[in-house]
């Protein structure tokens, strides 16, 4: 996802999600600290909990997917998790 990506950087304090020749950077970008799937999983949970979904939630859980590792059994899980919370907003 291209918006997840985004967020990503954004999340990693990174000036451009893209490097200079146009190819995305290498994972984890530098100066991006690597955060455990455990981490990940306990801000997913707390994202999710007594708050409005809108689009910015959405943005925060890409940001979250997009840490972790493209091998991920977390990642592909909680990426369902997300296109189907999409589905009951709408």
């Amino acid at each position: 996802m291209v918006i997840g990506y985004a967020a990503f950087a954004t999340l990693c304090n990174m000036a451009e999600p893209v490097s200079a020749d146009g190819s995305h950077p290498t994972f984890p970008p530098k100066g991006c600290p690597l955060r455990t799937e455990q981490e990940i999983s306990q801000s997913w949970s707390g994202l999710f909990s007594g708050q409005e979904l809108n689009d910015q939630v959405f943005d925060e859980a890409e940001g979250l997917i997009d840490a972790l590792r493209p091998e991920s059994p977390l990642r592909h899980r909680l990426d369902a998790e997300l296109a189907e919370l999409r589905q009951k907003v709408g």
